[in-house]
């Protein structure tokens, strides 16, 4: 029983210490709430710091002031903050080595401008080590003193970079142990990921060791990277085909992939896609080779109605290079190197549309009919000509419409509605590939016939914006 007792005195003791310790903790959060209210509040009543108006200078330091309105502004103090961090990063200059791949964009004002924004966003991202000195506050004003010692942020930078080199220099030399005969993206990826791990250094002059050889590493990867490009024979064996203005009749273009020298041998999974080099030649999206480095380009549709147009068919660098964390600088230079391509010419022909149109006013047949006269013209301009024999056409545009007096609404004002029902058909097969229609479009005049031409008015603008662009899509796959 004793045993139990003191059991009992020990447990009712244990918590004893635990509800005093809770409440000394407790307490000394409010204390702590209370002394920083007060120091808050008493912000104002000190006098304002000399560096508010002088801004500090010290060799040893990069300096960061931030200052913000308080006005409808709950955020003040960490805007403030944001600020001074930008303040202070803005005084660490991007120096370019004249040995830097870089040096070559120097003059270029926007892509300079551009490097140093995304080096100054590497900086904020992973900056540490930096100091609050000091913070003051009005009635209607915030300011906030951040520093950043240089030894340490260039001892953190050195420790960064040298990471940085390492990871690249393990992909690359991962790259160089593929054979590219065999893995030919494998090898190019690893490659593209030893630039990506140093990119935002690659304004330093870096050297390395690769295989006993003494390099600069960045102008090593770019040199790298495009020997491999450079090895890729792109051809095809259509060339000087027969095609039509608007959608193709030409479903793909065949071409193919491998390395030079070698023929034989295809370049597996390497993105592909078409180009326009003359006229204008709507292709479908990028298609990676198989694994004999074959693949198929789609053809959309041909826009224009130039006679002999070119299609330049090649590995599709954008989406070789298309990784989440390349930066916009490492992309501008990637994306223009130089790849091999093939051309494939096409004979385009204009496409030929017959107009069935029966256009009338109160049921009297139009000597100028307007819908008619607006889709000659607008289809027109896309290299479509109008032949007068059904059997000529590629197509058959039917047009009906009409109006219908309604009567007077008030005083001498007539109204009078429209319909129309307007039809597109293959000529060869009879199928209808388009139909639509405009019901009680309403026009307004003091006659009946005045009033049908002011609804004819209206419905021609409804026509344009609203069925002409889904007819172009139907004839030439354009929105």
């Amino acid at each position: 029983m004793n045993f139990i007792s003191d059991d009992k005195k020990y447990l009712r003791r244990k918590i004893y210490l635990r509800t005093r310790d809770v409440i000394t903790v407790t307490l000394l959060f409010i204390v702590i709430a209370l002394n920083f209210s007060c120091k808050t509040s008493n912000q104002s009543s000190r006098p304002k710091p000399q560096w508010i108006n002088n801004r500090p200078i010290n060799n040893q330091y990069y300096i960061g002031v931030g200052v913000l309105s308080k006005s409808n502004n709950k955020d003040y103090q960490y805007l403030a903050k944001r600020n001074a961090l930008n303040d202070l990063i803005s005084e660490i200059k991007v120096t370019l080595s004249s040995n830097s791949i870089l040096s070559q964009y120097q003059n270029n004002k926007e892509f300079t401008q551009q490097f140093e924004s995304e080096s100054r966003l590497a900086t904020l991202q992973t900056i540490e080590e930096f100091e609050l000195v000091d913070s003051w506050e009005d009635q209607t004003t915030y300011w906030v003193y951040y520093r950043l010692s240089k030894e340490k942020y260039n001892e953190i930078k050195r420790k960064k970079m040298t990471a940085a080199i390492e990871r690249a220099e393990n992909f690359y030399q991962s790259s160089l142990s593929i054979n590219i005969q065999t893995d030919y993206m494998q090898a190019l990826r690893l490659k593209l990921r030893a630039i990506i791990s140093i990119q935002d250094y690659l304004n330093e002059n870096i050297e390395s060791v690769i295989n006993g050889k003494s390099v600069l590493l960045v102008n090593e990867l770019f040199q790298s990277i495009q020997e491999q490009l450079s090895m890729i024979k792109v051809e095809s064996i259509n060339d000087d085909l027969q095609a039509k203005v608007g959608k193709s009749n030409i479903p793909f273009i065949w071409a193919k992939a491998s390395l030079k020298g070698n023929e034989s041998i295809g370049v597996a999974h390497l993105p592909m896609r078409g180009y326009t080099e003359s006229g204008n030649i709507v292709t479908g999206q990028t298609v990676s080779t198989n694994t004999n480095g074959e693949t198929s380009i789609i053809i959309t549709s041909f826009i224009s109605k130039q006679p002999i147009q070119t299609l330049r068919i090649s590995p599709d660098i954008e989406q070789i290079i298309q990784i989440d964390t390349l930066h916009y600088a490492l992309y501008t230079i990637l994306s223009k190197l130089d790849v091999n391509s093939t051309t494939v010419k096409f004979q385009v022909k204009p496409l030929l549309v017959h107009i069935k149109g029966e256009e009338k006013n109160l049921s009297v047949k139009m000597t100028l009919p307007p819908f008619e006269s607006e889709l000659r013209k607008s289809l027109g301009e896309y290299g479509c000509q109008f032949v007068s024999e059904p059997k000529e056409a590629d197509y058959i545009l039917t047009i009906q419409s009409d109006t219908k007096h309604q009567g007077p609404i008030w005083g001498n004002m007539q109204r009078t509605t429209l319909n129309l029902s307007i039809k597109l058909s293959d000529a060869k097969t009879q199928a209808d590939v388009f139909k639509d229609a405009l019901k009680d479009i309403n026009g307004y005049q003091i006659t009946p016939e005045n009033a049908g031409l002011d609804a004819y008015k209206t419905a021609t603008n409804t026509l344009i914006k609203d069925i002409y662009p889904r007819l172009m899509f139907e004839l030439f796959q354009i929105k």
